[in-house]
């Protein structure tokens, strides 16, 4: 069993009051109203006040990534208990190496990584120990927005048999932080590892019912995983990469791909490429014209007022859920700039309310295109669009799709296939 040292000489600058404690010593699952937001806000506070001079020297060692120097410290120093923990918060040295890959920044230091692969390899460093949060290290590698060295430390870990699944004393498992702090990475990292979306947290909610609301990042990697798991096709459009199958060029932001003339929905590196997939694209392969699609009349203005159609990505900075300010073009007001027959949009469907001033909101990547669809404007195409995503889109909020802006107050909406969840 772990054993802390949690001396006051090397208490690592953390405190636990006797409320903390208390609710730490609280049998099961803490929910949010019932000491667990409480818990959280004491737990975060004191991290503030972490001194790694506090520490033992094995265990700063772990903080600064000081590989070499462990070397030394284990062939010609006293025995080290790698079971133990360290400071009231019950650290264990995994969950210190992640904690400095995160922060420690000098390149001559950033060893962690090196460090958490010897002691697994040579000293079987044990990987799930929790801390008094029930964090264990995995889980610290997606507890912040840093994305420094996390990636390569998670993989080891879950290469190595840490628990995939384990919950903290939120009832939360390591893909809840990975979502909720937007790292897209993670959540591809966790979902290839073969993380669970079924399991509940304290308030009852498992990352399959929520993971629609972390991002338009999160959605669509959480998206396209459990379309995997389930053994269906990907969906039109998953991540930026040619549609033939055997296109050696790998899945990148940075690759430059070109719409097929005609459904403008599939993508290639290549007129070579495209030439290829032609026999099986061309089963699928249509115009707008000739598809199913739905008729809108999009509003830009309410009389001189524009329309406020603002995403709500300032809340989700605030919240956590993404560490950086997003552009400015985000936030843009209702816009219309020309027609065009080369959109792909997002379409979100309102929270509540269904009388005839209920509007969904329109935008595409670039927010060069930005309208509402009112019911009142729209009696036979809103109810068709709303029921489409509340079935099929991601937590039933939102869908995407190939649009054509036919003039300003014509907006064509394909809906033969919705398309797989985009990130923006």
């Amino acid at each position: 069993m772990a054993t802390p040292a949690d001396t006051s000489e090397f208490d690592g600058g953390l405190q636990v009051s006797p409320r903390f404690a208390e609710l730490a010593k609280r049998p099961g699952f803490l929910r949010n109203f019932s000491g667990g937001h409480e818990m959280r806000t004491l737990y975060r506070k004191q991290w503030e006040t972490f001194n790694v001079l506090r520490l033992p020297i094995s265990a700063a060692m772990c903080v600064d990534g000081a590989l070499e120097e462990m070397k030394e410290l284990i062939e010609y120093g006293p025995t080290i208990n790698f079971a133990e923990t360290f400071t009231p918060y019950k650290l264990s040295y995994a969950t210190l190496i992640i904690y400095g890959a995160q922060r420690v920044t000098n390149p001559i230091r950033q060893k962690h990584h090196g460090l958490l692969k010897y002691l697994i390899s040579n000293f079987n460093l044990p990987l799930d120990i929790p801390d008094i949060a029930g964090l264990a290290a995995l889980e610290h590698c997606f507890s912040t927005a840093s994305r420094i060295g996390v990636i390569p430390l998670a993989r080891t870990l879950l290469e190595s048999g840490a628990n995939i699944n384990q919950q903290n004393r939120y009832g939360e498992v390591p893909l809840w932080s990975a979502m909720l702090h937007g790292n897209v990475e993670g959540v591809e990292l966790l979902m290839e590892f073969g993380a669970r979306v079924d399991i509940p947290e304290a308030e009852g909610v498992p990352p399959s019912a929520l993971y629609a609301n972390f991002g338009p990042g999160v959605a669509a990697a959480m998206d396209k995983w459990m379309r995997k798991r389930r053994g269906e096709e990907e969906a039109p459009r998953t991540g930026k990469k040619c549609d033939w199958p055997n296109c050696l060029t790998p899945p990148s932001d940075d690759i430059k791909l070109k719409n097929c003339a005609r459904c403008k929905i599939a993508r290639y590196c290549g007129a070579e490429c495209q030439k290829k997939h032609w026999p099986t694209h061309k089963k699928t392969c249509k115009a707008l014209s000739e598809s199913a699609v739905l008729t809108f009349v999009p509003r830009y203005e309410v009389g001189d007022k524009k329309v406020n159609v603002i995403p709500n990505e300032y809340a989700r900075v605030a919240m956590g859920v993404r560490h950086d300010l997003p552009p400015s073009s985000h936030f843009r007001a209702a816009r219309f700039t020309a027609p065009s027959d080369d959109l792909i949009i997002k379409i979100q469907v309102p929270v509540g309310g269904n009388g005839l001033d209920s509007h969904m909101l329109v935008y595409d990547k670039k927010r060069s295109f930005i309208c509402t669809l009112w019911k009142m404007d729209n009696m036979v195409s809103y109810p068709i669009m709303e029921k489409l995503i509340k079935e099929k889109g991601p937590g039933g909020l939102k869908g995407y799709f190939r649009a054509e802006v036919v003039e300003k107050d014509k907006l064509l909406v394909r809906v033969e296939e919705m398309l797989a969840p985009q990130p923006f």
